[in-house]
């Protein structure tokens, strides 16, 4: 059996996994690309389905010594058959869904789904080992990423509601003078300083669904990590879900004040980006209190036991990881 290294299957798998893309998925890899070009130029705003991306390969990377543990337990073509055929499945499924992404082509998020599945699907392949490090990881991205399509659907309207009703609070309590129309979809009527007529619309894409997805995403990847109670990751997830939605209606309110004193040309320069900029510090002040917090830690078996006594916690580098006991239990 020829061995190979963990970089050299690291490579194989990222050039592999681009080719493929490439080759099934041309059209789902062009929107990706296009999305990130807009959004780094000035669209930021639309794209919630990246900061989920890039918060999964963060914790992939601060797991580097885990995954490079499990990149030299590759095996002949023999191990984990079972494994390597999933891969090969999740690399293909896209393909069976294509009248969905068809249908939605213009949305960034499922131009991530493929792509993604296809990346996991080889990394299966070439290293079945990993399938117990990356399924919560990759399960949770998945929901975060698709679940915000069906509950704007449900729950878009009620939340585009409560968020006109903050924003027009906090608008009355700074004496921005405005009018409000409710119908079809909420509207802000008011004039700049320099007499510019704007309309601010509040549509269901505007309900702070998709940056509470991405706040549930990285409560339950810290969850994954630290295994907190379950008590405390729910009031962190209830908790941080209501100021998300306060935060939302805050967003709307600057966006509202912007228009007020600069003009139509401010408030469109700011509006692709505020949104990131206010989520983005409430994500990192959140996960700060979650490391912070000193609560008790749960074991496998859902009893509540002190850290150093939980043989199966495990954690980010700063603390002591259990990985390595599940890692040659494969």
């Amino acid at each position: 059996m020829i061995e190979v290294g963990p970089y050299r299957r690291l490579i194989i798998w990222l050039v592999a996994a681009s080719i493929i893309s490439r080759v099934l998925y041309p059209l789902q890899v062009t929107n990706l690309l296009s999305s990130v070009a807009e959004m780094s130029a000035d669209n930021l705003g639309n794209f919630y389905a990246l900061a989920a991306l890039l918060f999964v390969g963060v914790f992939f990377l601060l797991r580097w010594q885990d995954l490079h543990r499990l990149l030299l337990k590759g095996g002949n073509l023999r191990v984990k058959p079972i494994v390597r055929l999933l891969g090969l499945v999740l690399t293909l499924l896209p393909l069976f869904l294509a009248p969905l992404l068809t249908a939605h082509e213009d949305a960034p998020s499922l131009a991530v789904f493929p792509i993604f599945l296809v990346f996991w699907g080889v990394l299966l392949m070439v290293n079945p080992s990993t399938m117990k490090m990356t399924l919560p990881y990759s399960a949770v991205l998945l929901a975060a990423t698709l679940l915000p399509f069906p509950l704007t659907s449900l729950l878009g309207e009620p939340l585009v509601g409560v968020a006109a009703v903050l924003s027009k609070l906090l608008l009355t309590a700074t004496s921005i003078p405005y009018s409000y129309s409710s119908l079809p979809n909420p509207e802000l009527l008011f004039y700049s300083r320099g007499g510019s007529s704007m309309i601010l619309m509040i549509t269901p894409f505007c309900s702070s669904l998709s940056s509470i997805s991405v706040y549930l995403l990285l409560v339950i990847l810290m969850h994954i990590d630290l295994r907190k109670d379950r008590s405390s990751t729910v009031k962190m997830a209830f908790f941080g879900t209501v100021a998300l939605v306060f935060l939302n209606s805050l967003r709307i309110a600057v966006l509202a004040w912007a228009g007020y004193f600069g003009g139509p040309d401010l408030l469109m320069s700011i509006h692709g980006w505020i949104g990131y900029t206010i989520f983005v510090a409430f994500y990192a002040v959140a996960a700060f209190l979650y490391i912070k917090n000193n609560g008790p830690h749960m074991s496998i078996g859902s009893k509540n036991v002190p850290e150093s006594e939980d043989p199966l916690a495990f954690s980010l580098p700063w603390k002591q990881s259990h990985i390595e006991r599940s890692l040659d239990d494969d």
